[in-house]
């Protein structure tokens, strides 16, 4: 069990459940989202733009065929459940957190963009 104290004063208060003290923390992962003590989500979204990014990475290594209609189907069904994932809870109000997870579509877009369609697709 982690304990975390919400708002801007840091609490130096201990907390304890059956005699046992909790450790305080700053950040808390619960069911894949980061939260940290100010309600702010961009550790979260420093974790899913990472992983958006590899995963966009690595379709466009290991796909052999260069259409361009299948590589925007791949994007959909593999790289946005991960932006998208609890995305009514963590709304990225700030638009750095937005500017962030939208550079993950525009930059596999963008590319896709300049691929040539191979000839045996």
């Amino acid at each position: 069990m982690l304990c975390i104290d919400f708002g801007r004063a840091c609490s130096s208060q201990l907390y304890s459940v059956d005699n046992m003290s909790l450790p305080c923390v700053k950040t808390v992962n619960d069911l894949g989202v980061h939260v940290d003590s100010t309600l702010r989500f961009s550790s979260h979204y420093d974790d899913i733009v990472a992983k958006a990014h590899q995963r966009a990475a690595l379709i466009l290594r290991c796909f052999e065929c260069r259409k361009r209609s299948l590589l925007f189907h791949t994007l959909t069904v593999y790289v946005l459940p991960i932006i998208e994932y609890c995305s009514p809870v963590c709304n990225p109000v700030y638009t750095g957190d937005a500017k962030r997870t939208e550079a993950v579509q525009c930059r596999f877009t963008k590319i896709i963009a300049w691929l040539e369609t191979c000839e045996f697709c």
